[in-house]
């Protein structure tokens, strides 16, 4: 190779304060994106799909800052309490006003399919933190105070078991502590808590399968690194001369360290220790970068200049204050920032020289800086991993076997130059077999998956058909007569069938029972929970009192070994001016009252038919007067949820009402459909929705 010489050092100085200004920019920016503190707090809902999935409680959620008696206990007062995120990733965006202590609460709307089932809470921390569940002590980890004397580290991650209560809406309460603020400061770690609620085997599962994926993804970056660094260390032990081998082992050696390092993040549980580590591998990370650029200068036979020569110096001893924790983070990234571009800048002048070869291993250098670049700019702006996987922090070490693989191409293409263009042929007619072989199998593999998947549609639609017209068989073909009353009933079915239902009996010509209900589950199931409610509802109903015929029903349901297969249901009995209700599960009657222009709910809380027996079921009873307007509803229309996710709720179904009181009763229940369609926007229909509406008048 020519000997050549780098020139334009002007513009190289250019280039670097060009750099360093971007990077200024770049962290001044990220102080703008703080974490804006929501409005509301989180709803967390626990049903029996937990087993399949982990729910993030990432917030907001209620906060104290500081200590206050009582803040774990489940009725405690925190009205006054504002609310936050509980993890910060960019330490800038912590609050000024952290005491070293501080309490949070959040709320977990509980299924009742899952009363008194054990779970697990999983978190990551850095701090101590104590666990309340329900208002009581669940677990712990470190010593919580903002005495800094008396605090100690709890573990950075784990797992507690607990039990959930008999409740519906339930409690966590956590108190969390981290009076050491300033370290984290310093080293540019991410402050707080983040923590999951997950099935106890399902927890154990995931720390297992963690553990596997970081162990041997990095162990096979460390084994991949450290093969090419004997490799090229032998190599230049063979032949001294060429001293760019000895720079290229010491690049990977360097790399290889700081990967191996890394892994061991995963298997510690101190959070200094961490820190320290995450300290080391970044300092190797940068060390690596500082061997390629030398690689590259000696590879291309290029002559350093003392600009180059004084970065070199610079970077030895930044890596080391760095490890010391005497500079800040955004040090090293300048200084690896501005070994990346001079790589690059030497790729770019080799290329534009013609220097043979050079695009072949310029080309593997740039995509790896690319990469570091990318995650660099991610973690200035605050975005770090969160959960362990595949991810674009992972770039880098691809992007390194990238430049690997580009190097050693580089230097064999010289040493086997006569051998390249039959290597270079056998390859792409391997390389075009292999295609051909693999786009052969992928057409069966797609035949056969397609032929699969119209079998498996075609079924589902013959279920799901005739599970539908199960459902609309049930309803009543007509409406009953009640004089000085017009009424009105319909459902509005999703697009997965779901388990509403609605009937009536007459006893007489004055009295009237509406029955409304909402079976759990889908499909071919519900409708023979909704079939049987419907048998026993025409049996008891005439014979008994509401509550006695709920009691009766629910008996006969749990007797049926319906395994966890429950129906709400509510019973209007309608005689006279007067009406009654007696619910299971079924949320509250809206009353318009004409005289005050208002509305008032009717509620009468009980347990799903077919979950316990013997519940005393409670009978709600008002008097109606000319003109009022009485509502019956499933939870389909109430818990209908908009783009944000936010739910319909019996205040939006009251102004509906409000606003359409002029209307017949099958007008009314016309514009609450609309009413709801307008809240979902491009939402869809979330599950059934059955409306019962009489007016007196």
């Amino acid at each position: 190779m020519n000997q050549m010489q780098t020139k334009h050092p002007r513009f190289q100085s250019y280039l670097n304060i060009g750099i360093i200004l971007i990077l200024i920019g770049i962290s001044w920016q990220s102080s703008l994106f703080a974490q804006s503190v929501p409005d509301g707090v989180n709803v967390n809902h626990i049903t029996d799909d937990i087993p399949n999935r982990d729910i993030l409680f990432s917030g907001p959620h209620k906060f104290f800052e500081g200590d206050v008696a009582g803040a774990h206990l489940p009725d405690f007062d925190d009205s006054n309490w504002e609310t936050t995120q509980s993890m910060w990733f960019n330490p800038r965006d912590l609050p000024e006003n952290w005491t070293g202590t501080r309490w949070y609460r959040l709320y977990m709307r509980v299924d009742s399919t899952m009363f008194n089932e054990k779970l697990a809470l999983r978190w990551f921390q850095n701090g101590a933190a104590e666990f309340w569940v329900n208002g009581e002590l669940a677990g712990k980890t470190g010593v919580v105070s903002n005495i800094e004397e008396d605090f100690e580290y709890g573990d950075y991650r784990g797992w507690i078991p607990f039990r959930l209560s008999a409740d519906s809406i339930q409690v966590i309460a956590i108190k969390h502590a981290n009076p050491r603020v300033d370290f984290f400061r310093n080293a540019q770690w991410w402050i707080g808590l983040n923590f999951f609620l997950t099935d106890i085997s399902r927890s154990y599962h995931t720390a297992v399968s963690e553990n596997r994926f970081v162990s041997g993804f990095q162990w096979f970056i460390v084994s991949f690194c450290l093969v090419f660094g004997i490799i090229h260390l032998f190599f230049f032990l063979f032949n001294r001369k060429l001293v760019f081998n000895l720079w290229f082992s010491l690049a990977c050696f360097a790399y290889a360290f700081g990967a191996w390092v890394q892994q061991e993040f995963f298997f510690y549980t101190s959070v200094e220790l961490i820190i320290i580590l995450q300290l080391i591998m970044q300092a190797c990370m940068a060390l690596s970068f500082m061997f390629i650029m030398i690689f590259m200068y000696s590879v291309l036979n290029l002559k350093m200049n003392r600009y180059v020569k004084t970065l070199i110096g610079l970077t030895l001893i930044v890596l080391v204050l760095h490890v010391l924790r005497i500079t800040p983070n955004l040090f090293l990234i300048i200084f690896a920032v501005l070994l990346g571009m001079q790589i690059i800048y030497v790729t770019g002048y080799a290329i534009y020289k013609k220097v043979e070869s050079s695009w072949l291993l310029g080309s593997g250098v740039v995509i790896f800086i690319l990469s570091i670049f990318l995650v660099l700019a991610l973690e200035l702006t605050g975005n770090f991993i969160e959960e362990i996987g595949l991810s674009i922090f992972h770039a880098p070490y691809f992007g390194f076997g990238v430049a690997l693989v580009g190097m050693s191409l580089f230097q064999s293409r010289h040493l086997a130059k006569l051998n390249m263009d039959l290597l270079q042929k056998l390859t792409e007619v391997k390389d075009l077999s292999e295609k051909n072989l693999e786009h052969e199998r992928n057409l069966r593999e797609a035949d056969v998956r397609r032929a699969r998947l119209e079998t498996e549609n075609e079924r589902k639609t013959l279920e799901l058909e005739k599970a539908r017209a199960l459902q609309l068989s049930l309803l009543p073909n007509s409406l009953p007569s009640l004089k000085g009353y017009a009424m009105h009933a319909d459902m509005f079915t999703a697009t997965e069938v779901g388990g509403d239902y609605y009937d009536f009996i007459q006893p007489n010509e004055n009295r009237v029972i509406w029955a409304l209900g909402d079976a759990t589950g889908h499909g071919t199931d519900a409708g023979f929970v909704v079939a049987m409610t419907k048998t026993l509802f025409r049996s008891y109903a005439p014979e008994f009192s509401s509550d006695s015929c709920l009691r009766a029903m629910s008996a006969r349901l749990k007797e049926s070994g319906l395994h966890k297969r429950y129906m709400c249901l509510g019973l209007l009995e309608i005689q006279d001016n007067e009406i009654s209700w007696c619910a299971a599960g079924i949320p509250p009657v809206i009353i318009y009252r004409k005289q005050t222009g208002k509305t008032e709910f009717l509620e009468s809380k009980g347990m799903p038919l077919g979950s316990v027996t013997n519940f005393p079921y409670h009978i709600a009873k008002t008097k109606i007067e000319e003109g009022d307007i009485i509502l019956v509803f499933s939870d389909g229309i109430s818990e209908q949820m908009n783009s944000k996710r936010e739910e319909m709720g019996y205040d939006r179904i009251s102004e509906c009402l409000i606003q359409n009181v002029q209307k017949l009763p099958s007008e009314i229940i016309s514009e609450l459909v609309k009413c709801m369609k307008n809240w979902a926007g491009e939402n869809p229909q979330q599950d059934d929705v059955s409306l019962i509406c009489l007016k007196r008048g």
